[in-house]
């Protein structure tokens, strides 16, 4: 996907965040006036940005918050009222979230739950 900064990381709140076995996606963002790295099959960490990184491929981005999961993964209801049509091999991922939760929706039309590791593909049904 393209979007997502590929860099090591140096520096995060937790002491061990586990072994890698491969290069995973991972999303820098900032919140307030703090960095964050989401690790795709982890979950966001805060972290200190000690360097720039190197390819600095930046993406649209909005966060947001989903309030309901509604059908069986198939309908994600955000709190400022949107609704978001999920893909339907993301859909058992879906079901797995507990509202209230955090996400990021990329321009590319993919959404991050930010505290767990699924990335869905997801379609606006109203704007």
């Amino acid at each position: 996907m393209s979007g997502f900064w590929y860099f090591p990381v140096q520096k995060t709140s937790a002491p061990h965040i586990g072994f890698l076995r491969r290069t995973p996606k991972c999303l820098l963002f900032k919140s307030g006036n703090r960095f964050k790295i989401w690790i795709e099959g982890k979950k966001t960490y805060d972290c200190e940005l000690l360097s720039a990184p190197e390819d600095r491929r930046t993406v649209g981005l909005l966060a947001l918050t989903i309030s309901e999961v509604l059908g069986k993964g198939e309908i994600l209801k955000l709190t400022d009222g949107r609704i978001l049509k999920v893909d339907q091999f993301d859909q058992i991922s879906a079901q797995m979230i507990v509202p209230p939760t955090d996400g990021l929706l990329l321009d590319s039309g993919d959404l991050v739950i930010v505290d767990q590791g699924d990335i869905l593909k997801v379609e606006a049904l109203n704007k």
